[in-house]
Order: structure tokens, then sequence, then C-alpha cells
């Protein structure tokens, strides 16, 4: 991870513990997440774009456009990076909330894990975004 996300969770982190916003994680948080099935994995990536729906839709039709599709997957990548890793929670109406996590960091091993989960996770972002599209078009969300 680059050093900017990781100034990112730093701040994140002082703010959350601030507010008391505590998540526990351990080595069995950090192994769900990397061997989480497809299907979990599709329903988290579907709960993000609807929650960052409006964000990620001013970098789709900004005029001049800024960001392209490689950006808005690296966000994608970073959000799922921070759930992983216990810094993004979702609230009981699937809003992301931030959190301090509390308990042992990831090992070298975990971190693997989770670097490749995400990144063989990167097809599923399109079929998720299509599919999201298509349900909305036809009002199911």
């Amino acid at each position: 991870m680059s050093e900017r996300p990781k100034e990112l969770l730093e701040a994140y982190a002082e703010i959350c513990t601030e507010y008391g916003a505590i998540t526990p994680v351990n080595a069995n948080y950090y192994r769900y997440f990397g061997n989480m099935p497809d299907d979990d994995m599709s329903y988290l990536l579907r709960v993000i774009l609807i929650d960052r729906a409006d964000e990620i839709n001013r970098w789709v039709f900004a005029w001049p456009r800024m960001k392209t599709e490689q950006d808005i997957f690296d966000y994608l990548d970073t959000i799922l990076y921070m759930i992983a890793l216990g810094f993004v929670q979702f609230t009981e109406d699937d809003a992301i909330g931030y959190c301090q996590p509390v308990g042992p960091k990831p090992t070298g091993e975990e971190e693997a894990m989770i670097d490749h989960r995400i990144r063989a996770s990167r097809p599923l972002y399109r079929r998720t975004i299509l599919k999201l599209l298509a349900e909305k078009k036809r009002g199911e969300v």
C-alpha cells in the first residue's frame, strides 16, 4: 500500500479513537476476508457502490473528466483494504462507518492473503457495477 492511504488510515484511527468507534480484529477476521467467497465480495462491492454512488457519479460525469475507470477501481481497492483491516464497518442501514480496529495487526502472510483477495476481486467490480445499473434501471434499487 502506498504512503498516502497509510497516512489516511492513521488519521481515521485517531479520529475514531476520539469518538470511541472501535471494532475488534484478529487472525480469524483477516482470514475470513482473505478467503471470502465471490458472492460475499460482490455483496460488499454492492454496498460500497450504493453508499458511495454520489461521489463516484460526480467523478464519472464530471467535465472535464478527471478520473478514469482505473481510479475508481483503485478507490474500491482502498475501501476493501480498509474493510479487511477493520477500519470500515457497515451500519445497520448498510452505510459505511469508520472505526479503529483493536487487536493484532495482520501478519505478513495475512497481508498477502488480503492483497491477493482484493486483486482477485477486480473482475467482480465491473460485473457488480453493471448488475447494479441494470437493477436501478428496472427500479429495483
